[in-house]
């Protein structure tokens, strides 16, 4: 069955959260703060210091002309990105000197996602092209796949090769691409133009060292990262610094033994595990930078080496959303020890929805690129047209031959239900013994049920008060992903040197409800990305924050679905004002006369002036207010949820952010209406819309205005008074999300088939009186099917709707009921008419009588009458949820009750 889109998109920003994106560098405002954090694992700095002392910088030319019959990588890095890094790469490309010593030459940009056919396809073409062999032999060249190895061997065999790798992004393509160079002529080079420094000491090896080229601007600074058997690089460089030396000491091997084990036809597995130790490299790197999880690290380790070697053990890790489970796994599964005592090693993500076959494939394609052999290697680009006409029978029996009788470790990252892992326990059966099966997930349950009754789980809790401070240290300064979602005893002082971090693009606050501000130095994380705040106290973004010009994601607000009946007076808040002055002043006072864990007296009156006050007098609820000028960050893809009341001028912002992929919006008016569709208009890439207002008026006549949505909206949800839907809603052909709260939509029958009419609708959701009438009627069109894509209906309402009806043609694909009753009893009929339901998802509740409950003489006579209340509660839950199972069961397809 298809899961909830919504879940897509929650994998989505998780897995976002968690790739550690490790370039460096930053704008000339921190320009020479931030390069030295980079630089003092990389050997940037004492490259800067030597071209600063002796006036000499190393030329690219000098570089690749170098007399070495060794075979060499040369990896160009910029500090600010790929910019000028292409022009200067091609400048010594096409160099007169550099022509006449390597006659087979290669330009090639690394596809994202990187295809090994594509890129060997295109190296040939090029070889050809080169060859002045003819037009002939490079049509012919692209209709022999089977021949493409033979032919790109006897290019690299023969002749001097220089290839120029450019836009490389990760070490796992650069682990694919080295190995196809094996057998390259002694001589040639290979040129590795990427965005990441990281990426670019990776490949030059753990013997490489670091020279600066050219310094193109202020803001961007060119660094060759090479051999250091390079006699330009000995005469011209000083050695590495200590702490690079450090990091490059995690490998065993240099990458010229590697070389030299291969030419020489080493043992397979010792070939395998000096290839590895470069990925493991990356992996030591991430390990650097997960803090406070060095007990978990031990923890998962010592369940992964267990000697019990008479089943295969599965080791499940469990935790709510946000806490790194993924990073944690993916740290352990890049342990040398780990890595080194299993043959075969595949870590693969469940995507959703998920389908077995494709999880097969995954596993399949996984293992194929696990092999050190050349040949397996090359065949598998011929074999992924075949892996993809595979069925699932026929993948089983692949995956089962790929691992034999190998040990292996296989990671199974985000699985979310029971059916999953009942599907996926079978293709295991067959393992060897030794081998380590390890499974992510949320729910406690799932874990349990995939480890069995005595198996081995973890769960992964929020990190303590101690911990969580500990990241604001000075040696905490390379951190790139501050994850501090939950943690206990978080304030806003705290926060105060957050600005240290420069190299940071991730920051979540989430659900640390005692953050009720940011500081200024925040506008010091020029690399920052993702700022999550959901469901913390902030309610105004510093001024500072427009300064952040790499920021991609804002995330505020508080989850809900209540949406207020009236809004407060100004003179009703100003009453509540002068009441609540005294509190004010109390709470300014209270540190100095309580003990308060970790809140001293700025916090206090930070509280009061910043979060209290604006509450109070503004009338804004649980909202994130942003400063003028948001137009200036341009790379903005997500900014939800803002109020945008005060005024006009924040709209005319969000007009100016034309890369908006999510928006979400309170405060919405008659006033600003009309400057709220014409921003619309302008987000010509919103795929992403929420629009919540308060009181009666709510969003009505506040829509009309707009006349060219945007085309390419997905998902649409519309919180607030709105009594008739907006014209343009139809004209919506790719939206595939719907979800309506208290809209309070008064033409049922006009509202219903305008949301049937909609061709790609998949999800709606009608809650908290969508709809005036108490009957929701859903029926076919005369002509055509309504809701003809819809697979997901939910519905939750409190007291209102009576009776929900569907009609035969209508709902055809509906495979997923999910209804939340409050204080009603749905009645439902044509349940017989929806030939695909397969689940229904029932949540029920009847409130108690505290009126009565109240009226009781005593305490004991209170408690009695409570437990009376209870008992009538659960009578009726038990008695609605039998009528529904009862009616469920007349239907053929009988589909599931989930209560």
């Amino acid at each position: 069955m298809k899961e909830l889109r919504a879940k897509v998109e929650d994998l989505s920003q998780r897995s976002f959260r968690y790739r550690l994106i490790n370039d460096s560098g930053s704008k000339a405002a921190v320009a020479e703060q931030s390069n030295s954090i980079a630089a003092a694992m990389f050997g940037i700095d004492n490259a800067r210091r030597a071209a600063k002392q002796d006036n000499h910088r190393v030329h690219l030319v000098q570089l690749i002309s170098e007399e070495d019959e060794d075979p060499k990588v040369i990896a160009v890095w910029g500090t600010s990105g790929n910019v000028g890094q292409a022009s200067i790469i091609r400048e010594a490309y096409e160099h007169p000197d550099v022509r006449s010593k390597f006659p087979v030459r290669a330009w090639v940009r690394v596809t994202d996602p990187f295809s090994l056919k594509g890129f060997i396809q295109s190296l040939v073409n090029q070889f050809h092209a080169r060859s002045a062999k003819g037009i002939e032999d490079l049509l012919k060249a692209e209709k022999i796949e089977q021949d493409l190895a033979q032919i790109f061997n006897g290019y690299i065999n023969d002749d001097r090769c220089l290839i120029v790798l450019n836009n490389l992004s990760t070490i796992e393509e650069w682990d694919q691409i080295v190995t196809c160079f094996r057998n390259i002529k002694k001589g040639s080079r290979i040129i590795v133009s990427t965005a990441q420094v990281e990426v670019a000491s990776l490949c030059a090896g753990p013997e490489g060292q670091a020279s600066e080229l050219n310094q193109l601007s202020a803001d961007q600074t060119l660094y060759a990262f090479y051999d250091k058997g390079y006699k330009n690089g000995k005469d011209s460089v000083e050695p590495m610094s200590s702490s690079h030396a450090t990091t490059s000491s995690t490998n065993d091997h240099t990458m010229a033994e590697i070389i030299e084990d291969q030419s020489e036809d080493a043992d397979e597995k010792n070939v395998k595990k000096s290839f590895k130790r470069i990925k493991t490299n990356a992996g030591a790197l991430q390990e650097s930078q997960l803090i406070g999880r060095e007990k978990e690290i031990a923890k998962i380790n010592e369940l992964i080496s267990s000697k019990d070697s008479q089943q295969v053990h599965v080791i499940s890790v469990y935790g709510m959303g946000g806490l790194g489970k993924t990073t944690l796994v993916d740290v352990v599964y890049h342990i040398q020890k780990i890595s080194d005592r299993f043959e075969k090693c595949v870590f693969v993500t469940i995507m959703r929805p998920f389908d077995l076959s494709e999880l097969l494939r995954s596993l399949v394609v996984r293992l194929h690129e696990a092999s050190s052999k050349k040949d397996e290697l090359m065949d598998r680009v011929g074999m992924k047209k075949t892996w993809a006409m595979m069925g699932v029978e026929e993948l089983t029996k692949e995956f089962a031959r790929l691992i034999g009788t190998k040990s292996c470790l296989i990671v199974l990252d985000d699985l979310s239900s029971f059916t999953e892992w009942d599907l996926i326990r079978p293709i295991f059966l067959a393992m060897e013994k030794t081998s380590r099966i390890i499974v992510t997930t949320r729910h406690e349950d799932i874990a349990k049920h995939c480890s069995g009754e005595h198996g081995k789980i973890h769960n992964l809790k929020v990190l303590e008060h101690k911990e969580a401070m500990f990241l604001f240290s000075e040696k905490m300064r390379f951190l790139r992903v501050l994850d501090l979602e939950g943690v206990i005893g978080l304030v806003a002082h705290h926060l105060e040197h957050i600005g240290k971090l420069l190299h940071l693009k991730y920051l979540s606050l989430r659900n640390s409800d005692e953050i009720f501000g940011l500081p200024d130095s925040v506008g010091n994380l020029r690399q920052l990305e993702t700022l999550d705040i959901r469901d913390t106290a902030i309610m105004i973004l510093p001024k500072t924050i427009i300064k952040l010009q790499k920021l991609q994601y804002v995330h505020a607000g508080r989850k809900s679905t209540y949406v207020k009946e009236k809004r407060a007076s100004l003179r009703a808040r100003c009453i509540e004002f002068l009441e609540g002055c005294p509190a004010l002043c109390a709470l300014c006072c209270a540190p100095s006369i309580v003990e308060i864990d970790g809140c001293n007296r700025r916090d206090a009156c930070t509280f009061a002036c910043c979060v209290a006050f604006p509450v109070l007098m503004k009338g804004i609820d649980s909202v994130v207010m942003v400063p003028r000028g948001m137009r200036k960050l341009k790379n903005l893809h997500t900014l939800r949820v803002v109020n945008v009341g005060r005024g006009t001028a924040v709209l005319q912002d969000i007009e100016r952010l034309t890369g908006l992929r999510k928006l979400g919006v309170t405060g919405i008016n008659n006033k600003n209406g009309q400057a709220f569709c014409s921003a619309l208009s302008s987000l010509s890439r919103l795929e992403s819309l929420s629009v919540w207002s308060v009181g009666k008026p709510g969003l009505c006549g506040c829509l009309d205005g707009l006349s060219l949505p945007p085309m390419n909206l997905q998902s649409l949800k519309l919180y607030g008074n709105l009594e008739t839907l907006p014209e343009w809603i139809k004209k919506l052909e790719h939206l595939v999300k719907l979800k309506l709260v208290a809209t309070r939509l008064l033409e049922h029958d006009v509202a219903m088939e305008l949301l049937g009419s909609l061709p790609k609708l998949d999800i709606l959701g009608l809650v908290g009186r969508a709809f005036q009438s108490e009957e929701l009627h859903f029926q076919s069109r005369q002509t055509e099917i309504a809701f003809g894509s819809l697979r997901v209906l939910m519905l939750s309402d409190k007291r209102h709707i009576k009776s929900v009806k569907f009609e035969k043609g209508a709902m055809p694909k509906l495979e997923q009921l999910l209804l939340r009753c409050m204080e009603s009893e749905l009645g439902f009929s044509g349940l017989e008419f929806l030939p695909s339901i397969s689940e229904v998802q029932l949540t029920v509740s009847f409130d108690l009588d505290w009126d009565r409950i109240f009226e009781g003489s005593d305490s004991r006579t209170q408690s009695k009458i409570h437990e009376e209340e209870l008992q009538e509660s659960r009578r009726k839950e038990t008695e609605y949820k039998k009528k529904l199972r009862d009616q469920l069961a007349g239907i053929s397809r009988q589909p599931i009750l989930t209560v």
